[in-house]
């Protein structure tokens, strides 16, 4: 197989699969996507003419984690792929974020043939933070706003909304801002019933009722909590993912090189497993992004 990347593809940092066709996102310079072609061998092919621009204003060898490109993902009937930017909070919030767009997801359409559309319909968030994002059992969008509850003790909170997406790509908002007062809520995954985000700074896990309508309503601020290693980093939660029967969470920790897991109770409380060891841990949190390479710590978690 030819190398698949195209020119300056040099941080990927997202996957996502529909039937055979597996789209990766570049979160470095302008930002990507490029489709792949899964085979009966295990092995990707490109697909010819997938790779889509993001004009996401990032550094071309270390992107801001404040601000970069996050996450891309399918819709559930595969007809869309959508891509979120975090872009980075006012300068009001953080001084000197300097943010380099108001927070954007951006939604292609997808042909028979696998590829994106030529462009995009961008929603944008007010500088909320949109981060990583999941879809329920109606396909609305269930998204982290890591920024998006407002500013208590001088600390910018987190929040979580959900947006109907429509045939034509757009974001219709059902709930917007969500707040659940924790520092950097970054994902949110749900399981048709109850929603939960990882919350970086806080080290917590943070839930909501997801209603009929879609809308998102609080259940707890911290419905979970997560071990703090010795040193001042914290654990610093990333990834969720929920077991196919709805029925555990599990969390990544890089910060303590631990993988968190809980079960779900029918309505919605937390009752934790354990943490496991063994994995990598960052240095100081993600202000080592070489961290985050093949011989770092764990960032991302898929359950099947």
């Amino acid at each position: 197989m030819t190398d698949p990347r195209p020119s300056g593809s040099r941080f990927p940092n997202s996957v996502t699969q529909h039937g055979n066709v597996v789209y990766v996102l570049n979160a470095s310079g302008q930002g990507s996507i490029t489709g792949f072609r899964l085979g009966f061998d295990g092995l990707l092919t490109p697909v010819p003419g997938s790779t889509r621009q993001l004009q996401a204003n990032q550094d071309r060898f270390a992107p801001d984690a404040l601000k970069d490109p996050t996450q891309v993902s399918f819709s559930p009937d595969g007809h869309h792929l959508l891509v979120s930017i975090k872009d980075g909070p006012t300068n009001d919030v953080i001084p000197g974020a300097n943010p380099t767009g108001p927070g954007r997801v951006l939604t292609f359409g997808v042909d028979g043939a696998g590829r994106p559309s030529k462009d995009f319909v961008r929603t944008d968030f007010a500088n909320r933070g949109p981060f990583g994002f999941s879809f329920d059992r109606k396909g609305n969008v269930d998204l982290a706003e890591f920024v998006g509850g407002g500013v208590e003790d001088g600390h910018p909170t987190g929040a979580a909304g959900s947006y109907r997406l429509g045939r034509d790509g757009h974001l219709t908002p059902i709930s917007t801002a969500v707040a659940d007062r924790q520092i950097d809520t970054c994902w949110v995954v749900n399981n048709g019933k109850y929603a939960f985000g990882s919350d970086y700074t806080s080290g917590t896990i943070s839930s909501w009722k997801v209603n009929s309508d879609g809308s998102l309503t609080l259940l707890h601020e911290v419905a979970g909590t997560t071990d703090k290693p010795a040193d001042s980093q914290g654990s610093t939660p990333l990834d969720l993912g929920v077991s196919p029967d709805g029925k555990n969470l599990y969390n990544v920790l890089p910060g303590s090189g631990k993988l968190a897991a809980w079960s779900i109770g029918a309505d919605g409380e937390l009752a934790k497993i354990g943490e496991f060891g063994g994995l990598p841990q960052t240095v100081n949190g993600d202000h080592a992004p070489s961290d985050f390479s093949a011989l770092g710590s764990p960032a991302g978690i898929d359950v099947s």
